[in-house]
């Protein structure tokens, strides 16, 4: 078993390392991005795209009757959709546990 006391340090020393990368990025340095790009990105065609923005799903800006999107928009987007695994779990367990709500007996 790991130190408690090591395992809040590594998470520390990444933390650091996390917000000294964000302080070296400009602020005012900002990726845009247009439909096209957007849509490649999510892997979605620029049509989809269009009515995600319809829709307001995603964030974008309308500037002289164009689309744009910020990277960290579209990144965000994508992020909200993660899905976090519980490790606590074991995986073997977990698998037993969700075949019996199916009524899949071993």
């Amino acid at each position: 078993m790991q130190n408690p006391f090591e395992l809040i340090l590594n998470k520390l020393n990444h933390l650091e390392s996390l917000i000294g990368s964000a302080a070296t990025q400009s602020s005012t340095s900002f990726k845009y991005l247009s439909v096209v790009e957007a849509a490649r990105f999510l892997d979605k065609t620029p049509n989809a795209l269009r009515v995600m923005v319809c829709k307001n799903q995603i964030k974008h800006i309308k500037k002289g009757g164009k689309l744009y999107f910020l990277q960290s928009d579209i990144e965000e987007y994508m992020e909200s959709g993660r899905v976090e695994i519980k490790s606590k779990e074991d995986p073997i367990e977990a698998l037993k546990v969700g075949n019996k709500k199916k009524g899949v007996s071993k």
